[in-house]
């Protein structure tokens, strides 16, 4: 029985006769051969070491994995619960960031320790082993995509010929695959009869039933927005709105609610600024960003005009590396602008289109400023005002360049676009708006013509001469130029 779509993802199962001795009667009951497919590519298949045995399936008790998927939800389905601000696009690469930080640091508190145990406890699909051998996947979601990630890994005696890869996923389609192999599971016990195996029952009976539930989506949703039960209810009371539900509060409309578990952050505007900026600022902060959004009026000439000039637009592919998608979509906006290599007025770009700036003071200086774009307001950036990038002219012209990417093509993120640009936003977006700002101010086909090949000699000259011409900082110039050579190689 195959669970979900192998084009995009999903989960066979294959019941087997004659488990082995198994003192657990639930794994006793689901013993099967199982295959995982990811983008079209059956990720259990592997190889015996001893004999050089080649198999498609692992067989292996079908209730482990179920145990796994339903345990590990809401830390594996909601990325924003990850705890610590990263620009890491997926969770393999976030849990290599947390070794290494912990590496650096031999007197690490106990609780990172537990942080980062807990993490992969609930987004490596070898956490969900229980002495089967495994792939070393890895999964998170940000947003409308399911970041699937792996690499080659032996476990035990079985290889698994995987190379370093991820793929971005539906996230409706890997969740309807997980919901259809943990309803497998949930009937195959139920036919035994056997009161041993009651506890997981419940267990898969209560998710499946809260699955699509209006509490499901509320929960995703203060799940990635970092706002636990007391926090929500105090923002609640301080915006003067009903501490009853976070609905008011977070401006959900009916629509959200029946979406069940698949709702998450980017299904409101004020929710998903909160995800990119509750870990940092106080409650009240938090109801001034809130009130920012609100007061925000509709401005239809403003986003007729990005429309406009995001429509015409060349998308690059979306398998592009997330740097090279923000340097291709710079060079297009360059083209249509007809300015490949000269200076580029981003202030007189923003005003062009009929976007205000707002000037607003947030409590964290890691957050620059952000940008709000759905049915009813904006758009509108606004930049903070406390933060060291904004306090000189070529810092602000890099935050308002990174927010015009955002209202130029995040706009369909979700149903609104309220990003902070910080730490905290989601990874995917901010690298390519990272790499776009930068692209947008400093073209490499400017730099060659200015400098010709400064990656390959960066004297004191070049960048001297590229920071008047363009009217940047000297980390922005060293950093982009040094740069070019691996995006340069990336794109070959």
């Amino acid at each position: 029985m195959i669970h979900g779509r192998r084009e995009t993802f999903a989960i066979e199962v294959r019941p087997l006769s004659g488990p082995p001795p198994e003192g657990d009667p639930a794994a006793a009951a689901t013993w099967a051969a199982m295959r995982m497919y990811v983008a079209g590519r059956n990720v259990f298949r592997n190889v015996r070491r001893e004999d050089r045995t080649v198999s498609d399936d692992v067989n292996w008790p079908a209730i482990g994995l179920a145990r796994w998927f339903v345990r590990s939800w809401t830390a594996l389905f909601h990325a924003g619960s990850w705890g610590r601000p990263s620009l890491s696009r997926n969770s393999r690469d976030f849990a290599a960031q947390m070794d290494d930080q912990l590496a650096e640091n031999f007197d690490a508190p106990d609780h990172e320790l537990d942080e980062r145990d807990h993490f992969v406890a609930t987004h490596s699909l070898r956490a969900a082993a229980g002495g089967a051998a495994l792939p070393d996947l890895w999964f998170a979601r940000d947003g409308s995509i399911m970041s699937v990630a792996w690499h080659d890994s032996m476990d035990g005696e079985i290889f698994f010929t995987l190379s370093r890869r991820e793929a971005d996923l539906p996230a409706n389609d890997v969740a309807d695959a997980i919901r259809g192999f943990v309803e497998w599971v949930r009937d195959t016990l139920s036919q035994t009869h056997d009161t041993d195996v009651d506890e997981d029952l419940d267990m898969l009976t209560e998710w499946l039933e809260h699955y699509a539930t209006p509490e499901a989506a509320i929960d995703g949703i203060l799940s990635e927005a970092a706002l636990g039960d007391d926090r929500w209810r105090r923002l609640a009371r301080s915006a003067g709105v009903s501490d009853e539900s976070p609905v008011e509060l977070l401006g959900l409309g009916p629509e959200v609610l029946t979406q069940g578990t698949l709702a998450g952050a980017e299904s409101s505007t004020i929710a998903m600024a909160f995800r990119c900026a509750a870990p940092v600022l106080s409650d009240d902060e938090l109801v001034a960003l809130r009130r920012v959004i609100l007061d925000a009026p509709r401005n239809e000439a403003a986003f007729v005009e990005i429309k406009r000039l995001s429509d015409r637009v060349a998308q690059p592919a979306a398998t592009l590396y997330d740097f090279t998608r923000g340097y291709r979509l710079a060079r297009e906006i360059r083209r249509l602008l007809g300015n490949e290599t000269e200076h580029l007025d981003v202030e007189e770009l923003v005003d062009h289109l009929g976007i205000p700036v707002l000037d607003v003071k947030l409590g964290d200086p890691e957050l620059d400023g952000g940008c709000v774009c759905d049915p009813v307001h904006g758009p509108v950036i606004f930049v903070n005002s406390n933060t060291s990038r904004a306090a000189v002219p070529w810092g602000r012209r890099v935050v308002l360049a990174h927010e015009l990417c955002h209202l130029l093509f995040d706009r369909d993120y979700g149903v609104g676009l309220g990003v902070v640009s910080g730490p905290w936003a989601p990874p995917r977006i901010e690298r390519t708006a990272n790499a776009f700002a930068i692209e947008l101010l400093l073209p490499l086909a400017g730099i060659v013509a200015k400098v010709g090949r400064a990656w390959e000699s960066l004297t004191d000259a070049k960048v001297n001469t590229l920071m008047k011409e363009y009217e940047l900082g000297i980390t922005a110039v060293t950093e982009h130029v040094r740069n070019m050579a691996d995006a340069r190689n990336r794109e070959a």
